[in-house]
């Protein structure tokens, strides 16, 4: 049972992956390391594996064999400890992961095209939706508390075609509210964990699209009760696209990495990219923007680390290197004292000190897990 804790709760979680719950905010301005700091981010962290070998056959294709359980961690301010392992009750061949509360996550199940509402507590499946679209790619958790499934396209060569699609789903029970198709032929940006962000309010969905037939890629900002595009910016290079997004805080950026080694600052309100920055490196999976707005921090691949950006003046201003080939993922405690970086290549979970900037802790998982990083509400 969690520790009572007087500061508050923040959680991270991930699936074929790990989940991690604990408690928030001291002083968003206070990033020093304190020796006498033994406070506990109080909660667990669950990590599933892939226990089956090989393919199961699926229509005309393949996917991989489900997640079969899920093992519970402890995260303190020190370090990060396995506490157990969680049985899942029906194996997921999971995509994504949003946590809720301390006990339950919505997953995304690829290959029975569905959404899946887990206990954390027991491993069991307490509910599900089945998706109207076939090939789901992402799961993107809306402020509103609602969750989007991003599709791509389908041209009916392995099945029926189909557009590329935002399905909206919501809890409670878990059902499907609504879609929206998107231009012909587009899709959400293949790579990376993040295409989708959400301005601070909830009212419209960022997607990095995937560039098409030599056009660049772009963002498309979707006006979700108008189900209508308010928002659009091309990458300034053809046949690029973007990779991930995060929204800034006060609705007015956007910020971006792209396939290859740029980040990119964009104006809302103008619709434009007002600055771009060489990070020396291939982006890898990873983009998280600080509490306070203050820090962008961008993963890089070929053990290049972490690019730390300073979103005031858009520039380089430190790096932290990590022994991780690929970086998959990347996420920011809700105190801003911790940055979590998954790296599926070296099978570890590195937890970062960002005031120091210096890598507080690795935990070596299994080789070959696939994991997924989600913030708890």
């Amino acid at each position: 049972m969690a520790r009572k804790d007087p500061v508050g709760r923040f959680g991270l979680a991930a699936v074929a992956a790990l989940a991690l719950l604990g408690c928030a905010p001291p002083d968003l301005e206070d990033q020093r390391d304190s020796p006498e700091d033994e406070m506990e981010y109080v909660g667990t962290l669950a990590e599933a594996f892939d226990d089956s070998p090989g393919l199961r056959a699926e229509g005309a294709g393949g996917k991989r064999a489900g997640v079969d359980s899920l093992a519970a961690l402890r995260k303190t301010d020190r370090r990060v400890e396995v506490s157990g392992r969680v049985p899942i009750t029906e194996p997921l061949s999971l995509r994504g992961l949003v946590l809720r509360q301390q006990t339950v996550a919505y997953a995304l199940d690829a290959a029975a095209d569905r959404v899946v509402e887990l206990d954390l507590q027991t491993g069991a499946a307490t509910d599900a939706v089945a998706l109207p679209l076939r090939s789901a790619r992402f799961l993107a958790d809306a402020p509103s508390g609602a969750l989007y499934v991003l599709h791509p396209p389908r041209d009916g060569s392995t099945g029926p075609a189909q557009p590329g699609a935002i399905v909206e789903i919501l809890p409670g029970p878990l059902r499907v509210a609504g879609r929206i198709d998107l231009p012909d032929g587009v899709g959400p940006s293949p790579d990376g964990a993040g295409p989708a962000a959400f301005s601070p309010d909830g009212s419209v969905l960022y997607l990095a699209t995937d560039s098409l037939d030599g056009q660049p890629g772009e963002i498309l900002g979707y006006d979700l009760s108008r189900r209508s595009i308010v928002f659009r910016v091309a990458h300034p290079t053809a046949s690029a696209r973007f990779r991930e997004l995060a929204a800034g805080l006060d609705g007015t950026m956007l910020y971006a990495t792209d396939a290859g080694v740029r980040a990119f600052a964009v104006d809302v309100l103008t619709q434009t990219v007002s600055a771009q920055l060489s990070l020396g490196a291939l982006t890898s999976g990873g983009l998280a923007l600080h509490p306070n707005g203050s820090t962008l921090y961008v993963g890089r691949n070929q053990e290049r680390g972490v690019a730390v950006v300073d979103t005031a003046t858009f520039l380089l201003t430190s790096e932290i290197p990590l022994p991780a080939f690929t970086i998959k993922e990347m996420a920011i405690t809700a105190d801003g004292r911790d940055l979590l970086v998954n790296s599926t290549t070296s099978a570890a979970l590195f937890q970062i000190r960002t005031g120091s900037k210096a890598v507080r802790q690795t935990l070596d998982l299994e080789a070959g897990a696939d994991r997924f990083l989600a913030l708890e509400r």
